[in-house]
């Protein structure tokens, strides 16, 4: 569907003259955010995300193959990046209101995949990884909740990518602060013990609903069932984690109904 009107709130010279540093700023990050994943392997550091990640592994941690999703969501933004500074979108008021919060998004991925390798996954990587949380899912709903209507590649090439990585990123940032709480050795809050993890679980699932009940956004749904299976493969060995298991299952069908109630109901009206 074609865009009919422009918001007037982009329509002054002052937003105009700042479209361009935003789409430049949007191209550089998201590349950024790509060589930051690199830079262990490039530099020779003695830890990995990875590795940092495994010595503080909890029953929340998803099993390894799980994160091979990051491939996919920086691969989506740097297509959406390259595709947003093109001059046909420079001046888009939807692509331009959401590009700063996109951004910040990018940023906070460029700079916890440099903290982590050096310090480990603390409480400054969760401050960082909340911020980016923050920054994606204000991003997508802002896009979905646009009176712009966006045309199909606009809604494939931005809303796609930025739902699921705002997806995937919320979940992450639950299994991250259940790690840095394993750092900290914090007793009454370790991730280890089950009625602990289970309270970050049902934590992450009830924000991982909120969201989709909010933006009703099928790729931001999806990177949460994709964290959510992660955790009952990462499980399934483990007896101990059976209803840990049993509730994350109960999560992804959650999430699917939640999905299809936000389809199928009735929009409300403006």
């Amino acid at each position: 569907m074609a865009i009919t009107t422009f918001s007037s709130q982009y329509s002054g010279v002052g937003h105009r003259a700042t479209d361009g540093l935003q789409a430049l700023s949007l191209l550089i990050l998201a590349v950024a955010q790509i060589v930051s994943a690199q830079l262990p392997f490039m530099l020779g550091w003695p830890e990995t995300v990875a590795s940092q990640a495994r010595a503080v592994e909890t029953p929340l941690t998803p099993a390894g193959y799980s994160f091979a999703i990051w491939g996919v969501i920086y691969l989506w933004s740097l297509v959406f990046a390259i595709w947003q500074i093109l001059p046909r979108q420079l001046h888009h008021p939807v692509v331009r209101r959401a590009g700063w919060p996109i951004a910040g998004a990018f940023a906070a991925n460029t700079l916890w995949s440099w903290w982590v390798p050096q310090n480990g996954v603390d409480a400054v990587s969760f401050l960082i990884i909340a911020a980016g949380v923050t920054c994606a899912c204000a991003a997508m709903l802002n896009l979905v909740r646009s009176e712009i209507l966006l045309t199909r590649a606009e809604d494939t090439l931005m809303l796609m990518p930025v739902s699921l990585l705002a997806g995937w990123v919320s979940a992450a940032a639950f299994v991250n602060a259940a790690s840095a709480v394993r750092l900290y050795g914090i007793d009454q809050l370790d991730p280890l013990r089950p009625d602990v993890a289970m309270g970050f679980l049902l934590t992450a699932m009830a924000f991982l609903l909120t969201l989709t009940r909010l933006g009703g956004q099928m790729f931001y749904a999806l990177a949460g069932m994709w964290a959510l299976q992660g955790i009952v493969a990462a499980n399934l060995n483990r007896g101990e984690a059976s209803m840990l298991n049993i509730v994350a299952g109960a999560g992804i069908a959650l999430l699917a109904a939640n999905l299809i109630w936000a389809k199928v109901r009735k929009p409300d009206e403006a």
